[in-house]
């Protein structure tokens, strides 16, 4: 049937699904009816269904699509979508009887009738059975329902070290020691039972809230003595497997690859963990495949120089390009990697695990309530690791709740409609399947969006306000497309005449402009999300749904990599950000080199956050904003690799109470080559200064990591900048922390800097190129309780040394014992300028380290330096 457009037709399709039990549902609805706080949105009502666990994200996105049938596979019924395999979907299902939670996959409908695609099914299936061990997924039945064939496995609460590295980056030598010692033993298992992977890689590897590591997706196994069982020469394919750690030997020929194929692809997977990336993250699937034949990757302590030598020697042994010359077996790599798992590691950290809605953590009981707190719940046990080896810490970890704001307003369900000409049965099992079986279409091409046809809900923390109700306007339904006039009067008849009450209670009709955006598509990867009451619309470029935005709205971003250089000018409270669970990596187009990756200019009220703005050194800079930007947030971005700066900053003006604010983001620079700058500040230049100060205004970055190597100073003033303050940042590896350039006759600078570290610096914390010119009333820059490893000030003083010293309003900064006060050649009352106090104490220099990188503990004495205050770049409470 179609999509419901009242809360009615919803609850109808709920009902008839059978997903609820009447009395529960019934009773639900009559508490939503009483309470006079439930919004009138269609899309915030399933949300709030969500919300208290009456249904799963993934029921309350089928009903809103109008489908209401088979919500169940066999004798399991339906919960939430967990993720694509290499031969379809995987669902959370629950045994109808047993409540057994349980991982079921089921094979696309369209491939049913493929003789290879069902076999190879029919193959994982006894492949997988064959096996019974803790590092290896389970399976426990193969199935058929119609015409769905499923295969029901162990559901392993957890994430893959795909998603685990996504979210937080290359990840601590040691843990990811641990986790290819207990990957080996895996197979281990799996090879000693005559049966080889072929499709070894981080999406394929999950470990558990526990910490312990499960190997699962054995759909391109074959055994080794089934001569009958060689799927990959009967159907003509030659080339199974994933191109990114694909082992040379199968890029030729994958049916004559032996155990030792999937040590190569274990290696590839230990350099990713290591260095955040695939050997080789650039090039087409055909360049990768010819370059594991025939190149070296980058030597991973040319990347990671705290690798220790002896971890990077099994690695290069992992990876040789010839057999041989690999270890032999997976026994032998887990000898050689024993000596570096004797340090216990702790279970992964919460950030890095799945969050299900409530519906799909814990079966439904006890009464029925209409909460503003989701529910908690209780972590089951997990299997523990072998007995032998390291033992892997198997400590519960704590299950995290929404954060506050959630807990106040119910979450919106955004709806991404799928295509489908059969709509209002069940749920589209072939829409919704992914085809990921072959080298060609791997799911390392980053540029495809990884299941892009589903449809998803997020919360929204927006407030949800009913409308007043409205009668005889038309409402368009979430395809885009109007009812006919005479079927909107029948409906709105028939509605008056058997609930007046309850229909002026819920409907809250809206005049809506439809966007241009397409429904779908493989190309559509960018999604426009207009609220109230309207959307979601798809488009291939960020520049045809900024077109089309208007305040309110949204755009998300569904791939894992974005290519495009954009501006955006004039467009007030722009809101850029990843599917939720993502980090999107967005980079300049090949063969193209512009100005920055994106350019904001008079972007009022405009939030971007979640992206790696990957320069990649063919742009002068990562993100450029200038113009009139009150209130612009840029959070939780990664400035990599750009050619002059990562952030330019040009002449732009926050406001009081509405400033430019950056924060929680990370400058690198890691490329090969040098950026020179951080964030580099210019105003042009202005005939009339008298008309009005000049340069940037009400600018904050705080809470930043600057991480080099930078050629010259992390911070660049080049132009005025009044109201500027650089808070709680941290700064390493740099020529210069700050660097003042020589200023132009009507250049101002008001510039705070307050509770900074500057570590690991080639030459001065803070560089003053031309002092007198700043030696006059309106120039301040104050500078406090900051923590120097470097000389704190490097200034030529030719004038007046007391007017330049009155420059500066410096409080309790301190330097590291042993480091000079002053550059030693500068004339002594450059002394003066930043007056300093040795302490003995430090922090940790080490980036592999990111939960410690330049941060310490209460313990340090910089805690209380200050008359009990923190100095430096205080620590994470």
């Amino acid at each position: 049937m179609p999509a419901p457009t009242t809360v009615d037709e919803f609850v109808d399709l709920v009902r008839k699904s059978s997903v609820l039990d009447e009395p529960r549902l019934s009773g639900y609805v009559q508490k939503l009816i009483a309470d006079p706080a439930t919004p009138a949105d269609l899309n915030a009502i399933a949300g709030l269904f969500v919300r208290d666990g009456l249904l799963t994200y993934f029921q309350a996105e089928q009903f809103l699509q109008g489908r209401w049938k088979r919500f169940t596979i066999g004798k399991y019924k339906v919960l939430e979508r967990l993720g694509s395999g290499g031969m379809g979907q995987v669902f959370l299902c629950e045994h109808k009887l047993m409540r057994r939670r349980v991982a079921v996959k089921v094979l696309p409908t369209a491939k049913a009738t493929d003789p290879s695609s069902l076999e190879r099914f029919y193959r994982e299936a006894r492949a997988v059975a064959a096996l019974d061990h803790p590092n290896i997924v389970r399976a426990y039945d193969i199935d058929q329902d119609d015409n769905l064939h499923f295969l029901v496995m162990e559901y392993v609460d957890g994430s893959s070290l795909q998603e685990m590295v996504r979210k937080t980056g290359s990840m601590d030598v040691t843990r990811a020691c641990h986790y290819m010692y207990w990957s080996a033993i895996g197979l281990h298992h799996a090879h000693a039972n005559g049966l080889i992977h072929r499709d070894i890689k981080p999406g394929n590897i999950l470990v558990d809230r526990q910490g312990v590591v499960k190997i699962l997706d054995l759909g391109l196994a074959r055994f080794f003595n089934d001569d009958q069982d060689l799927l990959t020469r009967k159907y003509d394919e030659s080339v199974l497997g994933t191109a990114d750690y694909l082992a040379p030997e199968q890029a030729i020929d994958s049916h004559a690859v032996d155990g030792r194929a999937d040590i190569y692809s274990l290696g590839a997977t230990f350099y990713f963990l290591l260095s955040g990336n695939a050997p080789f993250a650039d090039g087409t699937v055909a360049q990768k495949l010819l370059w594991h034949q025939n190149r070296a990757p980058r030597a991973i302590r040319e990347l990671r120089p705290e690798v220790p030598e002896e971890v990077a020697a099994v690695l290069d042994k992992m990876m040789a390009k010839k057999p041989a010359d690999r270890h032999q077996t997976p026994a032998q790599l887990s000898e050689a990697l024993l000596p570096f798992t004797q340090t216990p590691i702790p279970p992964p950290p919460e950030a890095e695990m799945p969050q299900l809605s409530v519906a799909a953590l814990s079966p439904p009981s006890g009464p029925i309530s209409i909460s503003s707190t989701p529910r908690s719940t209780v972590a089951a046990p997990r299997t523990p690791p072998p007995e032998h080896g390291p033992r892997t810490p198997a400590t519960p970890a704590p299950v995290a709740i929404a954060d506050a704001e959630t807990r106040r307003t119910p979450p919106t369900p955004v709806v991404e409609p799928i295509p489908d000409s059969n709509p209002g049965t069940g749920p589209n099992w072939e829409a919704i399947s992914a085809d990921t079986a072959n080298a060609a279409r791997a799911d390392t091409e980053r540029t495809r969006r990884e299941g892009n046809s589903s449809r998803r809900i997020k919360p929204k923390t927006e407030e949800v306000k009913p409308p007043a109700p409205r009668s005889g306007v038309k409402r368009k339904a979430p395809g885009g497309s109007n009812r006919l006039p005479i079927a909107l009067a029948i409906i709105g008849a028939a509605v008056l005449l058997f609930s007046a009450a309850f229909a002026a209670y819920w409907f809250g009709f809206r005049d809506t402009k439809k966007p241009t955006g397409s429904n779908g598509g493989e190309n559509r990867r960018l999604v426009l999300t207009r609220t109230p009451g309207g959307g979601p619309y798809h488009y291939a470029t960020f520049k045809d749904a900024l077109a089309e935005f208007r305040p309110g709205d949204q755009i998300v971003i569904q791939d894992d990599v974005w290519e495009e250089s954009a501006s955006v000018s004039g467009t007030k409270g722009l809101v850029l950000i990843p599917a939720e669970g993502k980090r999107v990596v967005w980079r300049a187009p090949p063969n193209k080199g512009t100005q920055a990756l994106l350019s904001l200019y008079n972007t009022e009220g405009a939030r971007i956050a979640g992206i790696t703005f990957h320069a990649g050194y063919k742009t002068e800079h990562a993100v450029r904003v200038h113009g009139m930007c009150a209130g612009l947030v840029l959070e939780n971005i990664e400035f990599a690799d750009a050619a002059v700066a990562g952030l330019a900053v040009h002449d732009c003006d926050g406001a009081k109470g509405r400033p430019v604010t950056v924060r929680k983001c990370r400058f690198t620079n890691a490329g090969g080559k040098e950026s020179r700058h951080a964030v580099l500040l210019t105003s042009a230049p202005v005939s009339n200064p008298k008309a009005g100060v000049p340069g940037s205004q009400e600018v904050v970055i705080q809470d930043c990591t600057v991480e080099g190597p930078f050629a010259g100073a992390a911070f660049a003033f080049d132009g005025s900048a009044t109201g500027l303050a650089i808070r709680n940042c941290r700064i390493w590896k740099a020529q210069h922390g700050v660097q003042f350039k020589k200023p132009r006759p009507e250049v101002i600078w008001r510039v705070e800097m307050i509770g900074n570290t500057f570590h690991t610096l080639t030459g001065a914390a803070i560089k003053v190129d031309d002092i007198q010119p700043m030696c006059r009333p309106e120039t301040r820059i104050g500078l406090v309780q900051n923590f120097f490893t470097a000389i704190p000030v490097v200034a030529q003083i030719d004038g007046d040394a007391a007017k330049a010293q009155a420059v500066f309003g410096p409080e309790g900064n301190f330097r590291k014992r042993g480091v000079q006060a002053v550059w030693p050649a500068a004339p002594s009352p450059a002394a003066a300028l930043i007056p300093s106090t040795e302490i003995d104490a430090d922090v940790s220099a080490n980036p592999a380290d990111p939960a410690h990188f330049l941060i310490y503990d209460r313990s340090n004495p910089l805690f209380t330096a200050f008359g009990g205050k923190p100095v430096g770049a205080p620590p994470n409470e």
